[in-house]
């Protein structure tokens, strides 16, 4: 099968998104499939010989990104990240990994403007800036509403976020499911330092405390009541 990964988050940047990006991107093409994925450009460069394509193509704004992706047809498409649900309007099959923050707090607008094509109002840019970044933001999330409930499939990173997001879009009971976010067995491989703690176990977690949805203070409880 050939499918398309829009994944404008993805490797060698590093985070709990892009790794679930390059981690089922990679089983994909394990399984035999033909992948590609389109991605924004990394500084650094592109993930290489894993098995699929990486076109670092992507501008983040749907009119330019619509006319790159209808170049390539595809047998079915898997997004990313919810902010670019309204491929979801424009064709099918597609299926959209929600994580969170993606959809809660969208952080990716690919919708802009067009207002500075036009005749003259470049030169009001600058004060009509703050209109644009609202009607960006609103025409983003209209846009990624409507596209989640019109997804072949929604796939939520865990319970959690599957409740959350039928909070917001109560349609996509009928169409979304739980994808639980495994760990690869190259973060057991690690090597770790020689350190005396008397028989304890040292766990670590790295995140944005100020989230309480990371629970981080139930994860506390919940290993006080462990022998």
């Amino acid at each position: 099968m050939r499918i398309g990964i829009v994944a404008p988050e993805f490797p060698p940047d590093i985070g709990g998104v892009e790794t679930y990006g390059y981690e089922f991107t990679l089983e994909l093409a394990r399984r035999g499939h033909e992948v590609i994925v389109f991605t924004c450009p990394h500084a650094s460069g592109e993930a290489s010989g894993c098995g699929f394509e990486v076109l670092p193509l992507l501008k983040v704004e749907r009119a330019a990104d619509k006319a790159l992706l209808r170049k390539y047809p595809m047998e079915v498409w898997h997004v990313m990240n919810a902010a670019y649900a309204w491929m979801a309007l424009e064709t099918r099959p597609v299926v959209v990994s929600v994580h969170g923050n993606d959809f809660i707090n969208p952080y990716l607008l690919a919708r802009v403007p067009c207002w500075r094509h036009l005749p003259y109002f470049w030169r009001f840019e600058s004060q009509l800036r703050p209109l644009g970044a609202m009607l960006r933001r609103r025409s983003a999330r209209r846009d990624m509403w409507g596209g989640l409930a019109n997804a072949s499939q929604v796939v939520a990173n865990s319970e959690f976020t599957k409740s959350v997001l039928l909070q917001y879009v109560p349609i996509c009971a009928s169409n979304t499911s739980v994808g639980y976010v495994g760990v690869n067995d190259d973060f057991f491989r690690v090597r770790r330092h020689d350190r005396r703690t008397n028989g304890f176990k040292t766990l670590i977690t790295v995140c944005r405390l100020i989230e309480r949805r990371k629970n981080v203070d139930k994860t506390l409880r919940a290993l006080a009541q462990l022998k």
